[in-house]
């Protein structure tokens, strides 16, 4: 199979944000959050620069949870811009968006590991 694989690696600088997410809301679940921000190559605008795709994780899972990829902002922002942008989105949308996905995220993984465990006993 490895004949087969083609690997290329892209050097394109990527810019990663991990935060916790706490608050009612969530149950007493640990939310872990990521932001990832590059360049949006494909830009057509002025306020489109960057892409930033946000995804979650809960209580210890590993498997992140894709919420939403945005194009926004302009060439000229510093990181601390960018942060503020990302805080502004978790606040204003991600948060929501986690809060009403938190249950089907946490039944997908104790499926999985099930069947993994399944899997395991049938090997055996």
């Amino acid at each position: 199979m490895a004949d087969y694989l083609s690997i290329d690696l892209i050097d394109d600088p990527i810019y990663t944000k991990a935060c916790r997410l706490g608050g009612t809301q969530f149950q007493g679940h640990q939310i872990s959050l990521y932001a990832e921000c590059r360049e949006n190559h494909g830009s057509e605008r002025s306020d489109d620069q960057y892409e930033i795709s946000f995804f979650f994780s809960a209580d210890g899972y590993g498997d992140r949870e894709f919420v939403i990829g945005i194009y926004v902002g302009n060439r000229e922002m510093s990181q601390q811009e960018l942060d503020g942008l990302i805080k502004s989105w978790i606040r204003d949308v991600i948060a929501d968006r986690v809060e009403h996905s938190i249950d089907q995220y946490l039944i997908k993984e104790a499926l999985y590991e099930q069947w993994l465990k399944s899997q395991e006993e049938e090997q055996k």
